[in-house]
């Protein structure tokens, strides 16, 4: 409820007066931190959850990975990505997703494309990201590259996807 109206003061006391906690109220506090842009409190919280032994859960994982595309963080976002190889969680397509997009917003498109190429499953998301990515740093042929190959998969395009497939198009004009 301290989290919600964002009252992260009494949040973050109840929070440490309590005698068990788990990967729920972890994850609840670091999203919480996480709101209204707290990014120091942020990690943190977050280093504190790590440190506890507590499971990482595919809830709060995208989460941190957000935070740091949105602030550009590539150097966070990678200990982050060290801290998912490290733990054995590169099965899960959102949070690898999640780190696609990471780098290629951050402009680690190599990084971007590793990851990408080193996912097991690409869904439709994942894919539309990577175009996106190739796109926004000026390698638009790439991009429609991509775009054939993810056809050739089975794969079939969004509105969204078709968007950034317009736009990608835009730009190689």
């Amino acid at each position: 409820m301290y989290v919600l109206y964002k009252d992260l003061g009494d949040a973050y006391r109840l929070f440490d007066e309590m005698p068990e906690r788990n990967s729920v109220s972890w994850s609840v506090m670091v999203g919480g931190f996480g709101k209204p842009g707290d990014y120091m409190k942020y990690f943190e919280i977050f280093r504190e959850f790590v440190r506890s032994g507590q499971r990482l859960d595919v809830y709060t994982l995208p989460a941190v990975i957000r935070i740091c595309r949105d602030k550009m963080d590539v150097k966070m976002g990678r200990v982050i990505h060290d801290i998912v190889l490290r733990y054995g969680l590169c099965w899960n397509t959102f949070i690898c997703a999640a780190i696609v997009d990471m780098y290629a917003k951050c402009g680690a498109i190599d990084d971007a494309r590793m990851m990408f190429d080193g996912m097991d499953e690409k869904y439709l998301t994942t894919w539309t990201v990577m175009i996106g990515a190739y796109a926004a740093c000026g390698s638009a042929n790439e991009s429609l590259v991509l775009f054939d190959q993810m056809q050739e998969c089975g794969i079939v395009p969004d509105k969204i996807c078709i968007v950034t497939v317009v736009n990608t198009c835009g730009k190689v004009l």
